[in-house]
């Protein structure tokens, strides 16, 4: 009975394929459209693919901003501010022989370099420079002229900053304290500079 009505109609009548002929439509049965919500779903499918080639392309652009700025930050990075062969510790460069001299040329040797032989004028610088120069005697810039008061190569006076053994005019540094000796003896020497100065 719906058949009859709907064929009165003109909406079905006999078989579907046959319908469709008749009113015009030639549809191939073997070929199937794609449903609208799959088009869709291609649409959202892209918008994934690009998503994520943005995201790995921030990613790849952030790493190598980042690889860059450390390059550039470590080539600000401030050089040693000593020449060869001279240590850095707080502010001033030491340098530390290995041949021996007499206190006055080794006092030359250490004008050449602009620099002096070594102020100590702390407890941490003298700890610093016993246990850098090893068990050697090194003569430092301490001296006076006989019996008048202990001067360092600037003309400022000693403040008794380690203890001098002895009774001669120029000190050394022995294991652990300043010791006097004879100027004219040969031992190796610890010139400094602040850093930044001329002299």
């Amino acid at each position: 009975m719906l058949q009859k009505k709907s064929a009165e109609n003109g909406q079905v009548s006999g078989t579907g394929l046959q319908d469709q002929r008749q009113h015009g439509f030639t549809r191939d049965p073997s070929v199937t459209e794609r449903p609208y919500y799959l088009g869709k779903s291609n649409f959202y499918r892209r918008g994934f693919y690009v998503a994520v080639t943005l995201a790995v392309l921030n990613l790849v652009l952030f790493i190598s901003s980042l690889v860059i700025l450390i390059k550039v930050l470590d080539s600000r990075h401030c050089p040693d501010p000593c020449a060869d062969g001279w240590i850095w510790y707080k502010k001033q460069c030491y340098f530390f022989s290995d041949e021996t001299e007499h206190w006055d040329k080794a006092q030359e040797f250490c004008t050449s370099q602009n620099s002096s032989l070594a102020h100590i004028k702390s407890k941490q610088e003298l700890d610093f420079v016993i246990r850098y120069k090893g068990p050697s005697d090194h003569w430092i810039g301490l001296r006076r002229e006989q019996e008048k008061p202990w001067k360092w190569t600037d003309g400022t006076q000693f403040n008794d900053t380690f203890e001098i053994s002895q009774d001669s005019d120029c000190v050394c540094l022995n294991h652990d304290a300043g010791k006097s000796a004879g100027c004219t003896t040969s031992r190796k020497w610890i010139c400094s500079k602040i850093v930044g100065s001329p002299f």
